[in-house]
């Protein structure tokens, strides 16, 4: 299957400080970066806090409120098989790690993982 926007955001629900996050992604082998900006050979992240979350109390199960997102995009000249198994690779990170996600992209129905 032909994909043509490899763009993914993926909601997650993670309830630690954005810092706490950014060490969490550290600890993913195939994964290198600082800050807020991530990448492996075939994708870049960039973890965003949602402005529409809503803290537990308030929250609902909705997962437009998680309170981050990771905006993924390729690199440059990547093929698409390679992209797509970071992706999953990442998502399978999330779920042995307990946190709960919701990726929204053209082709979600790929990473019914969760």
């Amino acid at each position: 299957m032909e994909i043509d926007d490899l763009y993914c955001k993926i909601y997650l629900d993670y309830d630690y400080e954005k810092e706490d996050l950014e060490n969490l992604f550290l600890k993913i082998s195939f994964i290198n970066g600082e800050g807020s900006d991530f990448h492996s050979n075939n994708l870049k992240i960039y973890i965003v806090k949602n402005h529409d979350y809503y803290h537990k109390k308030d929250k609902t199960d909705d997962f437009l409120f998680y309170k981050y997102l990771l905006e993924i995009d390729p690199l440059e000249e990547v093929f698409q098989e390679e992209y797509l198994s970071d992706l999953i690779k990442l998502l399978t990170f999330f779920k042995s790690n307990n946190i709960k996600f919701v990726p929204s992209c053209d082709y979600e129905e790929l990473f019914f993982v969760n």
